[in-house]
């Protein structure tokens, strides 16, 4: 029988449809920070692949702790709560201006070798804790399942309040416009279009329906 993997929020993927877990060939097309240009459309603006897929294998047990927020790596108040898109979600504690550096995506540096490895390790034997894979580039990967900030825990919509961007070689999410105090922080993942399809419930007014693009 086919396991089904529950989709928790942003590692690269294992196969949708049960078969054998694999990382994306291609690296995450991440783009620079300071090409991220204010009073640019959202459609001008460069576009961002590659933030891949959390997963949590469907024999782990593991609890269902609260993410941590790692201040040093926030530029903003943040805070944990339930989210109604999944999960446990991070919300802003304050005004959040538009065009903002809000908190960096950290994690243990690894190759991708290494990444492919760690993931068909934890999937294989059932899982234990969540996996937080992100492409760095086409050598490296980051874990943000080992000293994340709490970036990895953001959740998906096809009408975020965040955007992701690169500034050497670390990663940042920065505000597509002002996000009140209380809202939640969201990334849109932006799958690959060609591959397996994986069904949205964000509630934005602009759902596409799939966290993959069309």
């Amino acid at each position: 029988m086919a396991a089904r993997l529950r989709l928790i929020g942003p590692v690269a993927g294992g196969a949708a449809d049960g078969g054998s877990p694999r990382l994306p060939a291609e690296p995450a097309q991440v783009r620079d920070i300071n090409s991220f240009q204010p009073g640019k459309s959202a459609s001008a603006r460069p576009r961002v692949e590659g933030t891949g897929l959390r997963r949590r294998h469907p024999a782990s047990r593991e609890k269902d702790s609260a993410p941590r927020i790692d201040p040093q790596s926030a530029s903003f108040r943040l805070r944990v709560g339930r989210s109604r898109i999944h999960g446990w979600g991070i919300y802003a504690a304050e005004i959040i201006p538009p065009f903002r550096r809000v908190i960096e995506y950290t994690g243990e540096r690894i190759s991708r070798r290494v990444a492919r490895q760690r993931f068909l390790r934890i999937w294989r034997r059932g899982g234990g804790r969540e996996i937080y894979l992100r492409r760095l580039d086409s050598h490296t990967s980051i874990d943000g399942a080992r000293g994340g900030s709490g970036a990895e825990r953001i959740n998906h919509s096809c009408e975020p309040n965040l955007v992701c961007r690169k500034s050497g070689d670390r990663v940042f999410y920065l505000s597509r416009r002002r996000i009140r105090a209380g809202e939640e922080l969201t990334v849109d993942y932006r799958f690959r279009r060609d591959g397996p399809r994986v069904p949205c419930h964000c509630g934005a007014r602009t759902c596409r329906g799939t966290i993959n693009l069309r």
